[in-house]
């Protein structure tokens, strides 16, 4: 709306209430939905964006207590991971002229542990901590690219060596 914009970073999933043994209701997995239909969603919020003209960053859908303990939804997060990362990677031939611009792994940014006070009890959500972190890493995972929208375009995001970046 106030634009213009140099590109837009998106982290998405599909989510339904659950709650957690502690009693917190969280947000979680809808199990009834298939990774591709996950992926198509997400695709569809970039391809908005490329339609006004502004090229995207997509984020993976990020770790949790969820992903790392509910049945069957683990495998999920990985497939829905992969299949966005081969998308950015040019896999599908219309990821780059579509104006994806790469992909970066949240996890290698945040990884998840219940430990950890970079992360909510709820086991979803980042604490405040937590995001300044994960602020501060993306921040320097994006400095390669967002010099290169100021010079050439379709720069490559570093760190090719867990997962970000298109090859």
């Amino acid at each position: 709306e106030d634009g213009p914009f140099d590109c837009v970073l998106i982290m998405a999933s599909t989510r339904r209430r659950a709650s957690s043994p502690m009693g917190i209701t969280r947000i979680v997995a809808d199990s009834d939905s298939e990774s591709e239909h996950v992926v198509d969603h997400i695709q569809r919020l970039h391809e908005v964006c490329h339609s006004a003209g502004v090229p995207s960053v997509i984020l993976s859908v990020p770790p949790s207590l969820f992903a790392k303990e509910a049945s069957g939804y683990g495998d999920k997060y990985d497939e829905v991971n992969f299949m966005l990362q081969e998308w950015a990677r040019g896999a599908d031939a219309t990821a780059e002229s579509q104006g994806v611009l790469g992909y970066i792994n949240t996890e290698a940014l945040l990884p998840y542990s219940e430990d950890s006070l970079l992360w909510d009890r709820d086991g979803l959500h980042f604490s405040r901590a937590g995001s300044l972190h994960f602020g501060a890493q993306l921040a320097e995972r994006l400095r390669p690219l967002l010099r290169s929208l100021a010079g050439e375009a379709g720069e490559q995001l570093e760190g090719d060596e867990d997962g970000l970046g298109r090859s």
